[in-house]
């Protein structure tokens, strides 16, 4: 669970795409400008080290790793406990509607 607000969410909606899926045993979650910043960085040919930088955080963190791309970017990487499959994303909506926390259910569909 991310947490982005205070309190419990008073309803559930599904998040747009409402899934991911993963072929790896690993997922990650970033926001749209580090996720810009790694596909330029494939598209030039040097993804490589990032590659690699990842896979060694996760070895040395085993389930979980924050990784920092930059002084103010990072992404979380993790190990998704049903191995490989579709995992369903939901926001948890306050009061206001206004996202207070993301769930992403670790059981593969």
């Amino acid at each position: 669970m991310v947490l982005f607000g205070d309190g419990p969410p008073k309803r559930w909606k599904r998040a747009q795409p409402d899934s991911f899926l993963v072929d790896s045993g690993t997922a990650c979650l970033m926001d749209f400008k580090v996720a810009r910043f790694l596909r330029r960085k494939a598209e030039a040919g040097k993804y490589e080290r990032y590659a690699r930088r990842f896979e060694d955080v996760l070895v040395e963190n085993s389930q979980w790793a924050h990784v920092e791309i930059g002084p103010s970017a990072g992404l979380f990487l993790f190990q998704t406990f049903g191995g490989d499959g579709r995992f369903p994303v939901c926001f948890g909506l306050g009061d206001e509607q206004e996202p207070v926390c993301l769930v992403i259910d670790m059981l593969p569909r």
